[in-house]
């Protein structure tokens, strides 16, 4: 499996699982914890306005399609451009 996240190139994918957010400025960050070894997360990028399209919880349970913007790499993130979120 870490090689496949390795080789991710800037390809159009399917995130589903339950993630928790972080907004910093203008920006919204989901967070999904994808494994512990190795040690693997998917950071989604949204604008900060697509807070107010989520639940009011704190862990959302969330389909995410996006493009892979970078593979992963020692930081242990794949980050993903969000196209919609169901």
């Amino acid at each position: 499996m870490k090689t496949e996240l390795e080789s991710l190139g800037r390809q159009f994918v399917f995130v589903d699982g339950e993630f928790d957010e972080s907004v910093g400025g203008a920006d919204l960050t989901l967070l999904m914890t994808f494994s512990t070894d190795p040690k693997a997360w998917f950071r989604i990028s949204l604008p900060k306005e697509a807070l107010k399209a989520l639940p009011p919880t704190r862990l959302y349970r969330l389909r995410v399609f996006g493009n892979v913007s970078k593979a992963l790499d020692d930081d242990g993130f794949v980050d993903i451009a969000a196209i919609a979120v169901f």
